[in-house]
């Protein structure tokens, strides 16, 4: 299994894992298919709102190094499609009741869904007869510009934040600085027989 702690260049979120089930079958696959990867969590490092509340709840996120996307990608549905060639759909799988241009669209936009999500989708539409391209991963210059946009508008509200907590910092130290301070009223201590 890979390094889970290691950071990857121009990381990207491949999947996200509501639950723990899943993330080992998905290390697995990428193992195989020879795609370093990265765990992650959304779980806060400490929430004081879940002090004897019981543990935090969050998602499991497996994070690949943007050039090693599409082979991810590749062979999480290539492995779904294995899973899928020895049965059937499930009866009772959410897909069943979407609507065939639905389902077409998930096929075109296969980064926007589970391997297992594609490799369904695609039995139903041969289930029912309906003729459709093969899933492209790759990104068209419309994705590479989004993603280019989402890292500008990132950066600005990071530095937004740097700037406004440098003010908050300074306005402090000009207060502490300029404005006397005020005699602090002494707290009572309490006296040991008081108890």
């Amino acid at each position: 299994m890979n390094e889970p702690s290691k950071s990857l260049p121009d990381e990207v979120e491949l999947v996200r894992f509501r639950e723990g089930e899943g993330v080992r079958d998905c290390c697995e696959v990428l193992d195989q298919a020879g795609v370093p990867y990265r765990l992650s969590t959304d779980v806060p490092a400490f929430d004081v709102s879940m002090v004897g509340g019981g543990a935090a709840k969050g998602s499991v996120i497996i994070m690949v190094a943007a050039a090693d996307e599409v082979k991810a990608r590749t062979a999480l549905l290539e492995d779904a499609r294995k899973a899928l060639s020895s049965t059937e759909v499930p009866d009772d799988y959410h897909l069943r009741e979407f609507a065939d241009t639905e389902l077409q669209l998930i096929v075109r936009q296969p980064r926007e869904w589970s391997g297992y999500d594609v490799a369904a989708a695609e039995c139903l539409l041969r289930e029912r007869g309906i003729a459709f391209d093969p899933p492209c991963f790759e990104l068209t210059e419309a994705d590479i510009e989004q993603r280019k946009e989402e890292a500008r508008e990132f950066k600005a509200a990071h530095l937004l934040l740097v700037v406004l907590l440098v003010a908050i910092v300074v306005r402090l130290a000009w207060m502490t600085i300029m404005d006397p301070a005020k005699p602090q009223v002494p707290l009572p201590v309490p006296s040991p027989t008081a108890r």
